[in-house]
């Protein structure tokens, strides 16, 4: 829902050069499992942006804080007119966050996502505290993921904008 036609493409430049930090396997057998263990390749992650013409930071303007032991994000005294760029048209917003941990040598995973928070576009401000359901369990490196979507109402029914083009996806913190 928030991505662009080439998110695939960069993700793989992107783990091409994970993989590359493996420099213990021989070349030809280098893998992103060990990799990821590199603390480069963290870096190489964060800020990753899954709609490259809807950039996180070019959307939203108000800092958020990442708890690393429960997976809380919170975007505190948000005022969407002032803190967030919209496309023309949007009415309301829906922001929501994941947590992924992923284990790229067994390559399992396991993603908890918040409850999203939508609401209107005006200049009232809120709190969004966005927490996902659990804490997700096993072994691997942790991915925060938050995304914001437009959408305009019309009769009382939230539609997307332009399929989504305008909407932001983006792994926000790496551990």
């Amino acid at each position: 829902r928030s991505s662009d036609q080439r998110v695939t493409a960069r993700m793989m430049k992107i783990m091409t050069e994970i993989k590359n930090l493996d420099t213990v396997s021989p070349r030809g057998k280098r893998n992103v499992g060990i990799g990821i263990t590199n603390p480069l390749s963290l870096n190489l992650l964060k800020g990753f942006n899954f709609n490259i013409h809807s950039v996180l930071v070019s959307v939203m303007y108000k800092p958020f804080t990442v708890d690393q032991a429960t997976g809380e994000i919170s975007i505190l005294e948000l005022n969407p007119m002032n803190d967030l760029t919209f496309p023309e048209g949007a009415t309301h917003m829906t922001i929501q966050s994941a947590w992924a941990k992923i284990d790229f040598v067994t390559k399992s995973k396991v993603v908890e996502i918040s409850d999203p928070y939508n609401g209107p576009i005006d200049g009232n401000t809120v709190d969004v505290v966005l927490t996902p359901q659990q804490v997700p369990g096993g072994v691997g490196t942790n991915f925060q993921l938050l995304m914001i979507e437009f959408f305009q109402e019309v009769n009382g029914v939230q539609y997307t904008l332009n399929n989504g083009s305008f909407n932001s996806a983006s792994i926000i913190d790496v551990y």
